[in-house]
């Protein structure tokens, strides 16, 4: 059955675990409903309840390979799957179950602000 997956992180385009999704179809680029924040936790960001958009892709996969990036997003433990509305249908997202009263919030709603600028940040001068 293909599912339709969300993702806000390092499973975009471009981004460092991005080839976990290899074998998805890519459907194209999404911003949510005002309806998420977005919380800088360090290396990856997490999704919560909020009053914010948040960009994103959209990748069209089959069940095995989601329940592949349950095992790696360590759902349910620290990450949970919901449910959200898209051009496409419904998709699946993943919800942090942690707690973020001492992360930042990514303001943009887009990881990719961040990880642009931890990339340049990194690279050393010509």
């Amino acid at each position: 059955m293909i599912q339709i997956l969300f993702v806000y992180g390092t499973l975009l385009r471009g981004e460092r675990h991005h080839m976990l999704l290899a074998d998805a179809t890519f459907l194209g680029p999404h911003r949510t409903a005002p309806r998420f924040a977005l919380y800088h936790l360090g290396d990856y960001p997490g999704l919560m309840p909020g009053h914010q958009a948040v960009s994103g892709e959209l990748f069209a996969l089959d069940s095995m390979l989601l329940r592949r990036i349950d095992a790696f997003e360590d759902c349910p433990r620290i990450y949970t799957r919901i449910s959200l509305p898209t051009p496409h249908g419904r998709a699946w997202a993943y919800r942090y179950r942690g707690l973020v009263h001492d992360r930042a919030l990514i303001a943009t709603g887009d990881w990719r602000t961040v990880s642009r600028r931890r990339i340049s940040a990194h690279r050393s001068p010509s």
